[in-house]
């Protein structure tokens, strides 16, 4: 027998989440240049260690979703990074970060992707050809590209904005 619980929930999370994120976005962050590294190598541990011991990919189909997940998030990130606005605060000398609309909407769509997905393979469990551990492990290494990727994007543009920034006060 399938749970079925109420599908509002998923929907009212999703909810959330945008506002939270559309709240988050509405002003330009402080970025720290460390984090942008330091964040990406904890997902890779923790995608790496899920991938070993609890989804490791067993068909050509399984381990080829796996790739294709990881190039599309890379894709999507790359993008995503490149639509984040870098500037120097004039007073501080500090480093600001300001997502753009398309960016923020680019994340609640992969949130969308997410639950849609998870909605589909509860309510019509055999019409994916994988296991939902399997559907899990893709869209970890969907994230995972995205999240690196976009984190990567935005500390080269970092390192360059800040270089440019001290060669004109110098």
């Amino acid at each position: 027998m399938i749970p079925t619980g109420n599908p509002l929930i998923p929907l009212f999370v999703l909810i959330g989440v945008a506002a939270l994120v559309l709240w988050r976005n509405r002003k330009p962050q402080d970025l720290k240049i460390s984090n942008l590294l330091i964040r990406p190598v904890m997902i890779l541990v923790g995608a790496t260690l899920f991938l070993t011991f609890v989804a490791r990919p067993t068909t050509v189909l399984e381990a080829l979703g796996v790739v294709v997940a990881l190039g599309l998030g890379a894709a999507l990130g790359w993008q995503r990074g490149k639509l984040t606005r870098l500037d120097i605060h004039p007073e501080t000398q500090s480093l600001m970060a300001h997502t753009s609309p398309l960016g923020t909407v680019m994340l609640l769509g992969l949130v969308a992707l997410r639950y849609g997905l998870g909605w589909v393979s509860r309510q019509y469990p055999n019409l994916l050809p994988v296991s939902p551990a399997q559907l899990t492990a893709w869209l970890l290494c969907l994230w995972v590209g995205f999240l690196c990727v976009q984190s990567l994007e935005i500390w080269l543009r970092a390192r360059r904005t800040l270089a440019s920034a001290t060669s004109a006060t110098a």
